[in-house]
């Protein structure tokens, strides 16, 4: 075997490249630390810290630097998790690889393959690019990269993909694709594509429009205060102080602290959340596509009934059961017994069947459509009917033949497996329906079986196969509850149609091909027992494959999504109050509030009790995912805003600057139990409500007694019935 020469190898190197994934993005460490800094808010607060340098506020520069590095350092971490996810492929590429070139047998780096090569392959290899056999039969595990433990046989002019692993034979293949154009390559490519979720996207809208309401306000405040005779100094410092007070400081924490008890919770729960704005982006959810085997269904087959000669049956069944962990084998094996044979070629994806030799005989198992043209006298409309007859009572349904030749084989007949719902499934599935989450099932059987199970369970709707779905619209897709002989790569096409149609997906998946699925949903959810890339590049990882797992988790998500919700408007409404209330006071002449009193303000008197939100439970009841906060939010959120700030300006008026501090203290302090009573929540006097409430007044009092010349802080006194007043008006109205 010659293999190609020198010269054919360093022009197709030029023409394909090395024979290596790569990275897109370019991940380098300073460019990942700097795309941390260019949020809104985050240039905001930097702008912030340096005039406040220059001013010689030094302690404000500090205090809002500490914030900066904070929010850049968990960004960082999220990041750096993306560009691990890539290497887990990268590891399925084998290093050194044999190769006919030249007219001898050499040993290369598989990076120098390239489309044309021949390679040599054996037992414990994996396979280092696409290409087609040339000569020889392997067993191949294909798990990696389709999730199913059963090795598969190929023979010459079959396929061998880049990743994969040879467990048995040895085989010459012509490489016919490299690197990025490989499958697996393709699969690298997508898993680099980011997807926000719809926290991140909601938060960056946010960000964006406070962004520019900072620069409207101080512009307009700056241009008055001149008019009005204030210096351009005096100004600038005003500005400083609106930017901070517009700037929610302490929602990145409070968001993140709320994400955080949600992992906690679900994991008690076995969900495991890799990462944290996943919990509320399980809010946002309104279509869930779960496989229909172990999430569904218990995965535990069992032979429940049979048509044909019971006997010939069984001794076929027991000759071609010979895999150790497929459940098909397993059941079969515990049904019919357990016999050795002298050859056995597994089932596998194209031939669909599998086959056993012994004493000069032929035993074959598999889908009927693969069986029945094997059996020369078969009476195929007759046993068709049978098989359709079975699979719409739920039950996968496989054809058992022997004989001495193919095309002239004996049909035994036909065995049905039945792989039960779950227990409680139809609880499940009306709790997910009355949240408004709509389910649908994914699974390679039959459209028969596949809609007796759907029935079974409690999913009612349209059934899709895998040829209707290539020719489906996008609004079949969406009212389609079952698809029946899907692939795990006809699952992105599923994604990407209700993803169009403005709804938020989560999917579940096991193999590599469901990677770039599990990346394109608003939720990937791994299977525990899946491969190390599936659970990588999700966000969430399914212990127990129970789909009630999956809706507690969709529950607490809108839990997580209603507190961080809650925590948004207590946030901006107090530091509305402080806008009110430094514009107010600059009509009279007076810069009532210093940065650093803004940002003690934002940072504990209000972030402190709004801990609790954390801890607050809700029914689940829907949410609207297309905004944080919607108008009638806003409208409230300003009402309590514009209350505390005029409150305040009025007590500075009559008591001083420090007096007005107190009354937006305490009375932001004081309005968290009012807020979260008004929001509907569960558990109101939780010992964490106390808890927190308890720290930001003993906090705050210390604070007074020891650093009240430093910040510019104070006890408070008569103010403290100001305060009353305007919580029994918040009461009402808030």
């Amino acid at each position: 075997m010659h293999g190609l020469t020198d010269e054919e190898v360093r022009q197709r190197q030029a023409i394909y490249g090395p024979n290596r994934l790569e990275n897109k993005a370019g991940w380098k460490f300073l460019r990942t630390v700097a795309s941390q800094f260019i949020d809104p808010l985050i240039i905001i607060l930097l702008a912030a810290a340096v005039v406040s340098y220059l001013l010689g506020e030094i302690q404000d520069a500090i205090l809002i630097g500490i914030i900066v590095l904070l929010n850049g350092t968990i960004g960082f971490v999220q990041e750096f998790r993306a560009e691990k996810a890539l290497e887990k492929i990268k590891q399925m590429v084998p290093e050194r690889v044999e190769v006919y070139r030249n007219g001898r047998r050499v040993t290369v780096n598989s990076e120098e393959l390239v489309p044309g090569d021949v390679v040599l392959l054996e037992a414990g290899d994996k396979v280092p690019a696409d290409g087609t056999i040339q000569g020889g039969d392997v067993n191949v595990d294909e798990s990696a990269l389709t999730g199913e433990s059963v090795t598969v046989l190929k023979s010459v002019n079959e396929e061998l993909f880049m990743g994969t692993l040879v467990t048995r034979g040895r085989c010459t293949f012509v490489v016919t694709a490299t690197g990025m154009k490989t499958r697996m390559g393709s699969i690298a490519g997508m898993v680099q594509t980011d997807t926000k979720t719809p926290f991140q996207q909601k938060l960056e809208r946010l960000s964006a429009n406070l962004g520019k309401l900072v620069l409207v306000i101080a512009a307009l405040v700056g241009i008055s205060g001149v008019f009005l005779g204030h210096t351009w100094l005096e100004m600038l410092e005003l500005a400083i102080s609106l930017g901070v007070a517009a700037v929610p400081e302490g929602l990145p924490i409070l968001a993140t602290m709320c994400l955080a008890i949600g992992v906690q919770k679900m994991a008690r729960r076995n969900a495991i959340i890799k990462k944290l704005p996943s919990v509320e982006a399980l809010g946002s959810v309104n279509v869930l596509c779960v496989d229909k085997t172990g999430t569904i269904t218990e995965n535990k087959l069992t032979v429940k009934e049979w048509w044909g000669d019971v006997k010939g049956i069984k001794m076929a069944a027991s000759f071609t059961s010979q895999e150790v962990k497929d459940p098909v084998d397993v059941a079969l094996r515990e049904w019919a017994g357990e016999n050795q044979v002298e050859a056995f070629i597994p089932f596998s994806s194209e031939t669909r069947m599998a086959t056993a030799f012994h004493k000069n005989r032929l035993y074959v198992k598999g889908a009927p459509v693969s069986i029945l043209p094997m059996c020369g006298d078969a009476d195929a409309k007759k046993i068709n009917k049978q098989v359709e007859d079975m699979a719409s009572r739920g039950l996968k349904v496989l054809a058992l033949a022997e004989g001495r030749k193919e095309g002239k084989l004996k049909l035994q007949g036909l065995v049905g497996l039945y792989d039960p719902p779950r227990k409680g499934i139809r609880e499940v599935l009306q709790k997910a329906k009355n949240m408004g989450l709509a389910v649908k099932m994914i699974t390679g059987d039959h459209p028969r079986t596949a809609l007796a199970i759907a029935r079974e369970a409690g999913i009612d709707g349209p059934v899709l196969s895998l040829n209707e779905l290539e020719k489906a619209s996008h609004e079949q897709i969406v009212n389609t509850a079952i698809f029946a002989r899907v692939a795990p790569e006809d699952k992105l096409k599923i994604v990407e149609a209700l993803q169009k149609e403005g709804l938020t997906v989560a999917m579940t998946g096991d193999g590599v091909n469901d990677s770039p699925t599990l990346k394109k949903a608003n939720i990937g959810i791994s299977l525990g027992s899946g491969t190390e890339l599936a659970r990588e590049v999700s966000d969430i990882i399914l212990m127990d494959d129970n789909l009630e797992t999956i809706v507690n988790a969709v529950t607490e998500g809108r839990n997580i999504f209603k507190n961080v919700k809650t925590s948004t408007r207590y946030v901006l409404g107090t530091n509305i109050s402080e806008i009110v209330a430094i514009v107010a006071g600059l009509f009279t002449g007076q810069i009532i509030f210093r940065p650093i009193q803004i940002l003690w303000l934002n940072l504990v008197t209000d972030s402190l009790p709004a801990l609790a939100f954390a801890y607050d439970e809700h029914d689940g009841e829907s949410v609207n995912p297309d905004h944080i906060l919607d108008k009638r939010d806003w409208s409230r959120t300003l009402l309590v805003g514009g209350l505390m700030g005029v409150t305040a300006f009025w007590v500075n008026q009559v008591m001083g600057p420090l007096a007005a501090l107190n009354v937006l203290i305490y009375g932001e302090i004081a309005y968290q139990p009012i807020i979260r009573f008004k929001n509907g929540t569960r558990n109101l006097w939780n010992l964490q409500a106390f808890f927190f409430l308890g720290i930001a007044l003993t906090v705050q009092i210390l604070a007074a007694m020891y650093l009240g010349k430093l910040i510019g802080l104070s006890l408070p006194g008569a103010e403290l019935l100001w305060v009353a007043g305007l919580l029994l008006v918040l009461a009402l109205v808030g």
